[in-house]
């Protein structure tokens, strides 16, 4: 996710002409592994090899770090979400398109999607503005398509409030939980698992869609 070259030498070269970048995945590492409240600037200041005023200077201290990793984030998961919706496909295969690369794009970036779902509890208000803020550009987004299956998100305020988190929650779960899921269901979360992944969670969401619909007109005829 951060600016890194494709190689893993270039990623090398890269972090270490760049302490900032350097930072930012250090401080997602351990906020992801351990929660943001029990690490602390020193750490990740000796982690990342550099001085604690370099960290003051880029972030002006772990808030500003957080804050960093979760415009990150949502940069670059605009860019996935806007290059792979197709408003001409089929809403169900237009969909499907969109959740496979949100889930490529969470696969790839595991420990700063953890940061940001995992923290979307931190009711700082330069934190809360922001992550209001990028969620309800992500919601908006996504209106097009919700009115490709002929609900409109202005007439149905209420559902979309019920059904936009829910379907976050059911993207990014495998992602919190596979430390759980690998102890109980001895499963490798490999090229195959995430496909299979993508065409049951499609079709799970679809099915829901369709009953939420069925539902609303069935209860207002």
């Amino acid at each position: 996710m951060f600016d890194y070259t494709a190689t893993p030498k270039g990623a090398r070269m890269q972090e270490q002409q760049d302490p900032k970048q350097r930072i930012m995945r250090i401080a997602a590492d351990l906020f992801s592994c351990r929660g943001y409240g029990l690490v602390g600037v020193r750490e990740i200041a000796q982690k990342a090899n550099v001085n604690i005023s370099m960290i003051s200077y880029y972030f002006n201290g772990k808030m500003g770090i957080l804050r960093a990793i979760i415009e990150s984030f949502f940069e670059n998961y605009f860019e996935i979400i806007k290059a792979n919706y197709d408003p001409a496909l089929p809403p169900e295969d237009s969909l499907k398109k969109l959740i496979k690369a949100i889930i490529e794009f969470m696969r790839e970036n595991r420990e700063e999607a953890l940061v940001m779902f995992s923290q979307l509890h931190i009711d700082e208000p330069e934190i809360r503005e922001l992550k209001v803020q990028k969620v309800q550009k992500m919601f908006t987004f996504f209106h097009g398509l919700i009115r490709q299956f002929g609900v409109d998100p202005a007439q149905r305020r209420q559902q979309v409030a019920i059904f936009g988190p829910a379907l976050i929650s059911t993207l990014f779960s495998t992602f919190l939980l596979q430390p759980i899921a690998k102890g109980i269901f001895k499963i490798e979360y490999d090229d195959k698992f995430y496909d299979e992944y993508v065409n049951l969670i499609s079709l799970y969401v679809l099915d829901g869609i369709h009953g939420v619909q069925r539902y609303m007109n069935e209860r207002e005829a």
